[in-house]
């Protein structure tokens, strides 16, 4: 989105995109330098807020979207990298908390951008495994849901799992493959990152790893 590229034959309308970045801020960044050079990337807007939020404070929803304001008054996505880390002592199998959460987001963030999203771990049984981790109003508020599975060390599948008023979309098959991001470690030694390359791969073990 940030770019304006399209997904794998899906249409991608350019816009800014924040990214609250409650955990892993330097393997975001590292990532996000293998991905402009794997598309050839230089003019996008894709801005990491480097600490979290706390979603069901509306005090502090209320400065997050401030600051949200100041970078663009035409943000097209806000993200929320982990739902967990950007809502403490919220209680996630609570409908009420959960409530709270959603109420600042429609009063304040979705004021601000066009669509708000997060990331959120599913729950470690097989059957756990196919579903957010909480309470199952999360599921019933969502227009989205997007389900990533790492099915082994070298592959990962998206799948639709929710689209509201639509078809869901089929699901993408994708290998790792290794770049080089032209930095170095303290030691001097190149880093290298992972990016995710269309797989034609049409059956994939699911493994125990864990899922986001």
């Amino acid at each position: 989105i940030s770019a304006g590229i399209d997904y794998h034959g899906k249409k991608a309308k350019k816009g800014v995109v924040v990214y609250i970045a409650g955990e892993g801020v330097n393997g975001a960044k590292i990532r996000l330098r293998g991905l402009e050079l794997h598309y050839n990337i230089e003019d996008y807007e894709f801005y990491i807020l480097p600490m979290p939020s706390n979603l069901i404070d509306e005090n502090e929803i209320i400065k997050l979207t401030n600051e949200i304001k100041e970078i663009s008054n035409d943000i097209s996505m806000v993200l929320f990298d982990t739902l967990h880390r950007n809502s403490a002592g919220a209680k996630e199998d609570s409908a009420d908390d959960w409530a709270s959460i959603l109420k600042n987001m429609d009063k304040h963030l979705l004021q601000a951008s066009k669509i708000v999203a997060w990331v959120h771990h599913t729950g470690i049984s097989e059957t756990a495994g196919k579903r957010g981790r909480g309470t199952s109003s999360r599921y019933g508020s969502v227009d989205t849901q997007i389900l990533i599975e790492k099915t082994d060390t070298a592959y990962a599948r998206i799948s639709n799992t929710k689209q509201k008023d639509g078809e869901e979309f089929e699901p993408f098959s994708f290998e790792f493959e290794n770049i080089e991001t032209g930095l170095l470690n303290e030691d001097l030694e190149p880093i290298t990152t992972l990016y995710p390359k269309l797989s034609n791969r049409a059956e994939q073990r699911t493994s125990k790893i864990k899922k986001e």
